[in-house]
């Protein structure tokens, strides 16, 4: 299996899988066994992404927001706060269920770490492994290896052969060092209807309409008032598409994502994380984001769900 390595922030580094589990495990048991071919100080953290290491790299996102894993320490797993030694392995269990994975880790022979689930929302189709470790890449330390070839492995440990002659895990070279700037996946987030080259990132309130970019918004904005006839007119900003007066310019944002609607993964934007305080992301569809409570983009808990109408939008 290929991994891409990521370095960021300077100390974590990640290594993200290209193959997904549902295709790793295609047919096998759900058990991936991770074999430590040199000694380490200590267990990498085990996580999962919802974006490959390619779709990471191509799009510029950084890790931190796409892994999710708990700590060993929570896991009730002190066998992984201990040094590795050549040929120990970590076996990992794998419940794959819509919207939730279940976990647990055994390492050698030791007790079995809790079990645990992660959560996914459910337009994320293909779920990938993560690493995490605090120091850099040996891509010849570690071996990963599906149901049947760790039974041969545990043979050839009682044989004349190496763990060095299986495959190791194959990390393409191609680091990259985040600065901490993440990158829109989706292509298609609609263009400021204005310059016709930023994207949207305003929704003008109460009438709900995301037009423009924010500096097109504020050259809008000092067109209107100094155009104004009176100074009671210059009070007046109002919609370019509706007429209706604008109370609030709100700042909306699109996260990463591949379906349109985080809520259930159809091609429809109609809402976003509204109210005093809100956090602007652009959720999806009504009928499935109305009775959100937290934002499934940013996890922020919903003040308010807002319509909204994104123009420009091609679906």
């Amino acid at each position: 299996m290929d991994f891409y390595h990521f370095h960021e922030n300077g100390s974590v580094h990640y290594l993200i899988a290209n193959v997904s589990l549902e295709t790793y495990f295609k047919g096998l048991p759900t058990v991936a066994n991770l074999i430590f071919t040199k000694p380490r100080s200590r267990m990498p953290d085990v996580g999962f992404s919802v974006f490959s290491g390619e779709q990471l790299a191509k799009y510029n996102i950084e890790p931190r927001h796409t892994v999710a894993y708990h700590s060993w320490k929570v896991l009730d797993a002190p066998w992984a706060l201990t040094p590795v030694a050549k040929n120990d392995y970590l076996r990992i269990y794998i419940k794959l269920e819509p919207s939730c994975l279940n976990i647990k880790f055994r390492k050698n022979n030791c007790k079995s770490s809790k079990d645990y689930s992660l959560n996914y929302v459910s337009c994320y189709r293909d779920i990938y492994l993560a690493l995490a470790l605090d120091d850099p890449i040996d891509k010849q330390s570690m071996v990963l290896l599906n149901a049947n070839y760790f039974n041969q492995w545990i043979s050839m440990l009682g044989s004349n052969h190496q763990s060095s002659d299986l495959e190791m895990v194959r990390v393409v070279p191609s680091t990259k060092n985040y600065a901490g700037t993440t990158a829109d996946v989706m292509e298609d987030i609609p263009t400021c209807t204005i310059c016709l080259e930023n994207k949207i990132t305003v929704a003008f309130l109460p009438c709900g309409h995301a037009t423009c970019c924010k500096p097109c918004q504020e050259n809008y904005v000092k067109y209107e008032t100094e155009s104004a006839v009176s100074p009671s007119a210059m009070k007046r900003v109002c919609c370019p598409h509706c007429r209706e007066e604008i109370d609030v310019f709100y700042t909306i944002k699109f996260t990463p994502r591949y379906k349109r609607c985080l809520a259930c993964g159809c091609d429809k934007w109609e809402v976003i994380g509204g109210g005093r305080g809100g956090c602007g992301c652009v959720i999806g569809c009504y009928e499935n984001s109305k009775d959100l409570k937290q934002c499934p983009a940013c996890k922020k808990p919903v003040i308010e769900i807002r319509r909204v109408f994104i123009l420009g939008d091609q679906p």
